[in-house]
Protein backbone atom coordinates (compact mmCIF):
# COMPACT_ATOMS: atom_id res chain seq x y z
CA UNK A 1 0.00 0.00 0.00
CA UNK A 2 1.03 3.41 -1.24
CA UNK A 3 1.97 6.31 1.94
CA UNK A 4 -0.45 8.70 1.76
CA UNK A 5 1.00 12.13 0.92
CA UNK A 6 -1.03 15.32 1.45
CA UNK A 7 -0.22 18.80 1.13
CA UNK A 8 -1.64 21.95 3.32
CA UNK A 9 -1.35 25.26 4.59
CA UNK A 10 0.55 26.63 0.90
CA UNK A 11 2.41 30.29 1.48
CA UNK A 12 3.31 32.25 -1.55
CA UNK A 13 6.74 33.71 -0.19
CA UNK A 14 8.47 35.40 -3.67
CA UNK A 15 8.45 34.98 -6.75
CA UNK A 16 10.37 31.81 -6.46
CA UNK A 17 9.03 30.21 -3.61
CA UNK A 18 5.95 28.96 -2.46
CA UNK A 19 6.37 26.61 1.12
CA UNK A 20 3.86 24.39 2.42
CA UNK A 21 3.41 21.97 5.34
CA UNK A 22 3.09 18.32 3.59
CA UNK A 23 2.20 15.16 5.60
CA UNK A 24 3.10 11.43 5.16
CA UNK A 25 0.39 9.28 6.92
CA UNK A 26 -0.07 10.43 10.00
CA UNK A 27 3.56 11.68 10.84
CA UNK A 28 3.64 15.12 11.51
CA UNK A 29 4.18 17.69 8.94
CA UNK A 30 7.12 18.63 7.57
CA UNK A 31 8.41 21.89 5.91
CA UNK A 32 8.45 22.19 2.29
CA UNK A 33 9.77 24.54 -0.87
CA UNK A 34 8.00 24.46 -4.07
CA UNK A 35 9.77 26.15 -7.19
CA UNK A 36 7.78 27.79 -10.20
CA UNK A 37 8.73 24.40 -12.55
CA UNK A 38 7.29 22.18 -9.49
CA UNK A 39 10.46 20.90 -8.25
CA UNK A 40 9.46 20.16 -4.47
CA UNK A 41 12.77 19.82 -1.48
CA UNK A 42 12.13 19.36 2.26
CA UNK A 43 13.28 22.70 3.88
CA UNK A 44 12.77 21.51 7.89
CA UNK A 45 11.29 19.08 10.72
CA UNK A 46 10.05 20.66 13.90
CA UNK A 47 12.73 19.30 15.51
CA UNK A 48 15.23 21.26 13.24
CA UNK A 49 13.57 24.72 14.94
CA UNK A 50 15.64 25.39 18.15
CA UNK A 51 13.74 25.57 21.55
CA UNK A 52 11.02 24.30 19.45
CA UNK A 53 7.49 23.05 21.65
CA UNK A 54 5.88 20.70 19.20
CA UNK A 55 4.35 20.18 15.94
CA UNK A 56 3.98 22.24 12.57
CA UNK A 57 0.46 24.36 12.88
CA UNK A 58 0.17 26.62 10.10
CA UNK A 59 2.20 29.07 7.78
CA UNK A 60 1.72 32.45 7.13
CA UNK A 61 3.22 35.76 5.17
CA UNK A 62 5.31 38.39 7.40
CA UNK A 63 5.16 42.02 5.99
CA UNK A 64 8.91 41.85 6.38
CA UNK A 65 8.81 38.82 3.64
CA UNK A 66 9.75 36.24 6.05
CA UNK A 67 7.90 33.37 6.65
CA UNK A 68 6.05 32.67 9.62
CA UNK A 69 5.48 29.23 11.13
CA UNK A 70 3.59 28.28 14.15
CA UNK A 71 3.97 25.52 16.21
CA UNK A 72 1.48 24.13 18.25
CA UNK A 73 2.65 23.52 22.13
CA UNK A 74 -0.56 22.00 23.11
CA UNK A 75 -4.66 23.20 23.47
CA UNK A 76 -3.50 26.54 25.03
CA UNK A 77 0.29 27.50 23.97
CA UNK A 78 1.52 28.35 20.15
CA UNK A 79 4.88 29.32 19.29
CA UNK A 80 6.40 31.47 16.61
CA UNK A 81 8.93 31.57 14.52
CA UNK A 82 10.38 33.37 11.85
CA UNK A 83 11.88 31.16 8.45
CA UNK A 84 15.13 33.61 6.68
CA UNK A 85 15.04 31.61 3.47
CA UNK A 86 18.13 33.68 2.54
CA UNK A 87 20.30 32.08 5.69
CA UNK A 88 18.05 28.89 5.47
CA UNK A 89 17.73 29.43 8.99
CA UNK A 90 14.68 30.02 11.83
CA UNK A 91 14.09 32.97 14.38
CA UNK A 92 12.41 32.31 18.18
CA UNK A 93 9.59 35.30 17.85
CA UNK A 94 7.69 33.98 21.05
CA UNK A 95 5.12 32.17 22.58
CA UNK A 96 1.41 33.07 22.43
CA UNK A 97 -1.84 31.73 23.93
CA UNK A 98 -2.96 29.59 21.29
CA UNK A 99 -3.89 31.35 18.07
CA UNK A 100 -5.76 29.71 14.84
CA UNK A 101 -4.51 33.02 12.47
CA UNK A 102 -2.26 35.88 12.58
CA UNK A 103 -1.43 39.23 10.97
CA UNK A 104 0.97 41.16 12.10
CA UNK A 105 1.39 44.75 11.68
CA UNK A 106 3.97 46.21 9.78
CA UNK A 107 6.63 47.04 12.32
CA UNK A 108 6.53 43.43 13.58
CA UNK A 109 5.58 44.94 17.25
CA UNK A 110 2.52 42.91 17.30
CA UNK A 111 -0.98 42.55 15.33
CA UNK A 112 -4.26 40.24 15.68
CA UNK A 113 -4.60 36.81 16.06
CA UNK A 114 -7.44 34.74 15.60
CA UNK A 115 -8.67 32.90 18.87
CA UNK A 116 -10.41 29.80 19.57
CA UNK A 117 -11.01 25.89 18.27
CA UNK A 118 -13.91 23.61 17.37
CA UNK A 119 -14.71 26.62 15.33
CA UNK A 120 -15.75 28.84 16.93
CA UNK A 121 -13.52 32.22 17.13
CA UNK A 122 -12.72 35.36 18.32
CA UNK A 123 -10.00 38.11 17.13
CA UNK A 124 -7.84 39.55 19.47
CA UNK A 125 -5.23 42.33 19.88
CA UNK A 126 -1.37 40.88 20.42
CA UNK A 127 1.93 43.01 21.26
CA UNK A 128 5.72 41.71 21.50
CA UNK A 129 6.95 40.58 23.67
CA UNK A 130 4.18 38.40 24.45
CA UNK A 131 1.57 39.47 27.40
CA UNK A 132 -1.20 38.10 29.01
CA UNK A 133 -4.26 37.28 26.70
CA UNK A 134 -6.32 40.73 25.82
CA UNK A 135 -9.65 41.12 25.40
CA UNK A 136 -11.36 40.50 21.76
CA UNK A 137 -11.41 43.48 19.54
CA UNK A 138 -15.23 42.92 18.49
CA UNK A 139 -17.28 41.70 21.73
CA UNK A 140 -20.60 40.82 20.06
CA UNK A 141 -18.41 38.27 17.40
CA UNK A 142 -17.49 36.26 19.91
CA UNK A 143 -18.47 32.73 21.53
CA UNK A 144 -20.36 33.85 24.22
CA UNK A 145 -22.31 36.23 22.19
CA UNK A 146 -23.09 33.60 19.93
CA UNK A 147 -21.56 34.75 16.98
CA UNK A 148 -17.22 34.11 15.58
CA UNK A 149 -14.84 36.14 13.66
CA UNK A 150 -11.68 34.48 12.29
CA UNK A 151 -8.89 35.18 9.32
CA UNK A 152 -7.53 38.71 10.97
CA UNK A 153 -5.91 40.31 7.87
CA UNK A 154 -4.34 43.47 7.44
CA UNK A 155 -3.91 45.62 4.96
CA UNK A 156 -0.82 48.09 4.43
CA UNK A 157 -2.59 51.29 5.48
CA UNK A 158 -3.19 49.17 9.01
CA UNK A 159 -6.48 48.27 8.41
CA UNK A 160 -8.30 45.35 9.85
CA UNK A 161 -9.72 42.73 7.19
CA UNK A 162 -11.84 39.78 8.38
CA UNK A 163 -14.65 36.80 7.93
CA UNK A 164 -17.39 36.71 10.92
CA UNK A 165 -20.68 35.07 10.85
CA UNK A 166 -23.43 35.71 13.50
CA UNK A 167 -25.25 32.51 13.02
CA UNK A 168 -24.31 29.89 15.79
CA UNK A 169 -22.32 27.12 15.84
CA UNK A 170 -25.60 24.15 15.79
CA UNK A 171 -23.29 21.12 14.66
CA UNK A 172 -19.88 21.64 14.95
CA UNK A 173 -19.57 18.73 12.23
CA UNK A 174 -21.60 20.74 9.68
CA UNK A 175 -20.87 23.97 9.03
CA UNK A 176 -23.58 25.55 7.22
CA UNK A 177 -22.97 29.21 8.65
CA UNK A 178 -22.85 32.35 6.84
CA UNK A 179 -19.94 34.44 7.02
CA UNK A 180 -19.23 37.78 5.56
CA UNK A 181 -15.84 39.63 4.91
CA UNK A 182 -15.88 42.65 7.02
CA UNK A 183 -13.30 45.81 7.11
CA UNK A 184 -12.45 48.10 9.59
CA UNK A 185 -13.54 51.77 9.10
CA UNK A 186 -11.10 54.68 8.97
CA UNK A 187 -9.38 55.15 12.01
CA UNK A 188 -10.33 51.57 13.76
CA UNK A 189 -14.35 53.14 14.60
CA UNK A 190 -16.82 50.01 13.88
CA UNK A 191 -16.79 47.85 10.70
CA UNK A 192 -18.74 47.43 7.39
CA UNK A 193 -19.68 44.30 5.28
CA UNK A 194 -18.00 43.73 1.82
CA UNK A 195 -18.59 41.24 -0.83
CA UNK A 196 -20.69 38.17 -0.73
CA UNK A 197 -22.79 36.38 1.96
CA UNK A 198 -21.17 32.72 2.00
CA UNK A 199 -22.24 29.73 3.35
CA UNK A 200 -20.17 27.06 4.38
CA UNK A 201 -16.33 27.16 5.95
CA UNK A 202 -14.19 29.93 4.85
CA UNK A 203 -10.77 30.12 4.74
CA UNK A 204 -8.99 33.95 2.87
CA UNK A 205 -5.45 35.52 1.96
CA UNK A 206 -5.29 39.11 1.18
CA UNK A 207 -3.12 40.33 -1.65
CA UNK A 208 -0.03 42.02 -0.76
CA UNK A 209 -1.09 45.37 -2.25
CA UNK A 210 -4.44 45.00 0.19
CA UNK A 211 -6.53 45.35 -2.91
CA UNK A 212 -8.25 41.61 -2.96
CA UNK A 213 -9.21 39.04 -0.93
CA UNK A 214 -9.27 35.64 -2.16
CA UNK A 215 -12.00 33.14 -0.06
CA UNK A 216 -12.46 29.43 0.03
CA UNK A 217 -15.43 28.32 1.15
CA UNK A 218 -15.76 24.77 1.91
CA UNK A 219 -19.38 22.68 2.43
CA UNK A 220 -19.43 18.72 2.76
CA UNK A 221 -17.87 17.91 -1.15
CA UNK A 222 -18.56 21.09 -2.37
CA UNK A 223 -16.24 24.15 -2.69
CA UNK A 224 -16.02 27.37 -3.90
CA UNK A 225 -13.12 29.88 -4.87
CA UNK A 226 -13.90 33.77 -4.67
CA UNK A 227 -12.03 36.74 -5.29
CA UNK A 228 -13.48 39.69 -3.79
CA UNK A 229 -12.70 43.26 -4.55
CA UNK A 230 -12.17 45.13 -1.48
CA UNK A 231 -12.55 48.81 -3.00
CA UNK A 232 -15.85 48.32 -4.92
CA UNK A 233 -16.81 45.03 -2.85
CA UNK A 234 -17.53 43.49 -6.47
CA UNK A 235 -16.59 39.24 -6.19
CA UNK A 236 -16.47 36.53 -8.70
CA UNK A 237 -16.46 32.57 -8.61
CA UNK A 238 -12.53 31.96 -10.08
CA UNK A 239 -13.06 27.56 -9.40
CA UNK A 240 -14.94 24.95 -8.17
CA UNK A 241 -13.82 21.90 -6.74
CA UNK A 242 -14.28 19.05 -3.91
CA UNK A 243 -11.81 20.47 -1.74
CA UNK A 244 -9.67 24.13 -1.54
CA UNK A 245 -7.30 24.81 1.10
CA UNK A 246 -6.20 28.29 2.29
CA UNK A 247 -5.33 30.15 -1.18
CA UNK A 248 -2.13 32.54 -1.03
CA UNK A 249 -1.42 35.10 -3.64
CA UNK A 250 2.06 35.48 -5.79
CA UNK A 251 3.65 38.88 -4.63
CA UNK A 252 2.64 41.01 -7.36
CA UNK A 253 -0.79 39.70 -7.01
CA UNK A 254 -0.77 38.27 -10.15
CA UNK A 255 -0.95 34.98 -9.40
CA UNK A 256 -3.01 32.76 -7.04
CA UNK A 257 -2.02 29.68 -4.93
CA UNK A 258 -4.17 26.74 -3.39
CA UNK A 259 -3.76 23.33 -2.35
CA UNK A 260 -6.92 21.33 -3.97
CA UNK A 261 -8.05 18.00 -2.54
CA UNK A 262 -4.74 17.53 -0.28
CA UNK A 263 -3.12 16.61 -3.21
CA UNK A 264 -1.70 19.28 -5.05
CA UNK A 265 -0.57 22.71 -5.35
CA UNK A 266 -2.60 24.48 -8.27
CA UNK A 267 -1.58 28.08 -9.58
CA UNK A 268 -4.27 30.54 -11.45
CA UNK A 269 -3.39 33.34 -13.62
CA UNK A 270 -5.28 36.00 -12.39
CA UNK A 271 -4.42 38.00 -15.64
CA UNK A 272 -6.24 35.83 -17.61
CA UNK A 273 -9.99 36.89 -17.98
Amino acid sequence: MLDRVSRREAVWLAADRIFFLRTVDSAPSELWERSPGGRERRVATWSDLPSACGAFDFLFRMPDARLGVVLECDDETSQLFAYLPAESSFELIGDLPYVADIAFRSDISGGFVGTGNNRCWAISPFELPARAESVAVFPELTCAAGASAKSPMLTRAGRLVFLATHDPLSDANDDTRRWSLYTTETGGRGYRATGPTVRGFPVADISVDGTAVAIAVNRGDETRLLMVNLRTGESENIRESEYIGRPTFSPDGTRLAFVEDFDDIRILDLSVP
